[in-house]
């Protein structure tokens, strides 16, 4: 019981935060039958995913973030893709004469919020009751007297929003709509997922911005080189790192030549390629899903199994995969060695029934650059460079002295940061100089913003070559 004269308040805080780093997360460019545009949603439940986007139709591309959780994963961050030509629906509330008092529209495009409705009713004095369902289900209702308290109740649905409209505006109140009545137009633009182009796909990926945090970024219905390359483009520009799936029926011929492209491009080191859909059980039904969805979720399982990063982050393959029940086309052996020698992991399935990734590879020609060849050391990678970011950012928010005090204690933090991954064995060297090197410049140009930027170099495989990270981090204000 609490103590007289103190409240109690109990609320939802919303999921714990993940740390900086964690780099399971999945973000993916999806097609929904419903859901916002433009925005990155984040789910940490396929039950989540199926309540803001809705379930699997016949254009929908979910099976493969169904399978991230299924296999383990815990966090997916996503983005609605649609058409150039994609439109709301909705309703116009008339005015009492002439006009239009409001302007009732739909959250996301596409067809299914016709089933949205608006009533309105009372047709004396500003008071008017309305009243939004969902096929028939009511989503808010209430009596309201100005148009800004009929903004504030719509908006309230959910899934409507309302505005005065920019021309032919009525004064309030809207005329009475006695019959429930739907809001029209809306279209996805999406005759097949086939026909929506790169560019389309890109402008989904562009709202995962690089604050959103580190993971794995997809787009697993679709198997086009630019895609891929649009993928890697933008793990390279936001500390993440990509995956790209090829289609269950791409030939291997297909698959090499499209790798050999990829390989050739500037940022192959930040994708993964993935050959080999999977079979899972739905409901007892066998249902095929892209191999990402499966590997990204048995990677955020090892994760928090193994810690961040396993002894031997060559290792970071973490085992065969749990929910499978099989292979949509086995490769051969032959077939295998192929696709692995142009950068693609191969998904196979051993005698004994084991479903697992053959090998964790990037798409760089790992002989040339073998800094950047395992999957593992660009997850370590990605992991520090988010790690060092978030150092960064809090340090700059402090005054940059001229003595250099605060340089130096922002790179004792990377230090450290490298330090334990070191101790973990996830950086390579007889001892922590071979291993790491961190060092951090407070520059404070004359009408420029302070700024603290941190260099690193890491050995997260064998390879006797390093990679090197550059990160800067600008003061929000001036602080001298």
């Amino acid at each position: 019981m609490p103590l007289p004269q103190v409240i109690v308040r109990r609320g939802d805080r919303g999921a714990a935060p993940f740390p900086a780093d964690d780099v399971s997360t999945r973000f993916e460019a999806v097609v929904t039958e419903r859901g916002p545009v433009g925005q990155a949603v984040e789910c940490r439940s396929f039950a989540q995913v199926r309540d803001l986007f809705g379930g699997h139709t016949s254009t929908s591309t979910l099976r493969a973030v169904e399978a991230y959780f299924a296999e383990g994963g815990g966090r997916a961050v996503l983005s609605r893709v649609v058409g150039t030509d994609s439109v709301n629906a909705s309703l116009n509330l008339s005015g009492a004469t002439t006009g239009v008092v409001l302007k009732v529209s739909a959250v996301g495009s596409g067809p299914w919020y016709h089933g949205v409705r608006v009533r309105v009713e009372g047709n004396t004095g500003n008071d008017r009751r309305i009243t939004l369902t969902l096929n028939d289900a009511l989503l808010v209702s209430g009596t309201v007297s100005d148009v800004a308290g009929a903004i504030a109740l719509i908006n309230s649905s959910g899934l409507a929003t309302a505005g005065v409209p920019r021309t032919d505006v009525a004064a309030w109140p809207p005329r009475e709509i006695p019959t429930a009545t739907a809001l029209a137009g809306g279209d996805d633009d999406i005759t097949s997922v086939s026909a929506l182009t790169a560019a389309e796909i890109g402008a989904a990926l562009d709202v995962f911005d690089e604050d959103l945090g580190a993971g794995s970024v997809c787009a697993s219905a679709w198997d086009d080189r630019t895609v891929f390359e649009a993928l890697a483009d933008h793990a390279a520009a936001n500390n993440r790192f990509a995956r790209g799936d090829f289609g269950p029926n791409a030939d291997v011929e297909t698959m090499r030549t499209t790798a050999e492209y990829i390989r050739g491009r500037a940022n192959a080191r930040h994708i993964q390629l993935l050959a080999g859909w999977l079979n899972v059980s739905v409901a007892g039904v066998s249902v095929p899903v892209a191999p990402s969805g499966v590997h990204l979720g048995r990677e955020a399982q090892a994760d928090r199994e193994n810690g961040a990063g396993p002894a031997q982050p060559a290792a970071w393959t973490f085992g065969e995969y749990r929910t499978p029940i099989g292979l949509v086309r086995p490769f051969t052996r032959t077939e295998r060695e192929t696709l692995n020698s142009a950068g693609i992991t191969v998904i196979t399935q051993d005698a004994q029934g084991a479903i697992y990734a053959e090998d964790a590879i990037t798409a760089v020609d790992g002989t040339r650059y073998p800094q950047y060849a395992e999957v593992a050391a660009m997850r370590v990678t990605m992991a520090i460079h988010a790690q060092a970011k978030q150092v960064l950012h809090q340090r700059v928010m402090q005054t940059i002295d001229g003595q250099g005090h605060l340089a130096a204690a922002t790179t004792g933090d990377l230090v450290a940061i490298c330090a334990d991954w070191y101790a973990r064995g996830a950086l390579y060297g007889a001892d922590a100089a071979e291993a790491f090197s961190a060092s951090v410049v407070a520059e404070t140009e004359a009408g420029q913003k302070p700024r603290l930027v941190g260099y690193l170099a890491l050995r997260p495989s064998p390879s006797a070559h390093t990679v090197e990270l550059t990160i800067t981090q600008v003061a929000p204000s001036d602080t001298i």
